[in-house]
């Protein structure tokens, strides 16, 4: 369902022309703001119309980095247009083994040339029962560090997702969750924009 939505939603963008100020690309942590309805309301409240600014989502559960990769440069979903401001929020169905650092990396480095007019903000994979998270954070780091064009977050990383106050399982932050992870991410992505 997700990888149709994706190409529809990219596909329509190129047909128009549609420049985005902000494309979320990611896993089922981004594919939640489309599919579960308190998630996407809060999406909304940040990233939705009346927020002001023009956001797309493209998410697709149980993506490793590596299979964003191949989505983004040959299934569809690269804009003909370049985004201002790229979100990638992608790592929780990888393993330690598989090192997912290095695909993203790749992939840093080719949005540098193929999408040169695109800030990327990498953030760092949220708090989740398989405990791949602060490693994947300190990676995740160093790729930004070596990309000039790349910033790194670490908005949702304090999150407990022990907590049923802030996770709907143990995987994905729920409604209130998502509002802390926004909340942080929000100034970052506006001061993002101000040097596009």
């Amino acid at each position: 369902m997700m990888f149709m939505y994706n190409q529809k939603l990219v596909a329509d963008a190129n047909a128009t022309g549609t420049i985005y100020d902000v494309a979320f690309m990611g896993d089922s942590v981004i594919a939640y703001t489309v599919v579960v309805p308190a998630v996407a309301a809060v999406w909304d409240r940040f990233w939705g119309p009346s927020s002001g600014l023009k956001a797309a989502r493209l998410g697709v559960g149980c993506s490793t980095v590596e299979e964003l990769v191949w989505r983004i440069m040959s299934n569809g979903e690269k804009f003909a247009q370049d985004p201002k401001v790229v979100v990638l929020l992608v790592g929780i169905n990888n393993s330690l083994e598989s090192k997912p650092w290095k695909a993203l990396e790749f992939l840093v480095k080719w949005m540098r040339v193929a999408m040169p007019r695109t800030k990327v903000l990498i953030l760092a994979p949220l708090p989740n029962f398989l405990g791949t998270s602060d490693t994947f954070r300190v990676q995740y780091r160093r790729v930004a560090q070596r990309c000039p064009q790349c910033t790194f977050s670490t908005c949702g990383s304090t999150l407990n997702w022990r907590s049923h106050k802030l996770y709907m399982d143990p995987a994905h932050p729920n409604a209130r969750g998502y509002t802390i992870v926004w909340n942080c991410l929000k100034p970052a992505v506006l001061k993002l924009l101000k040097t596009t």
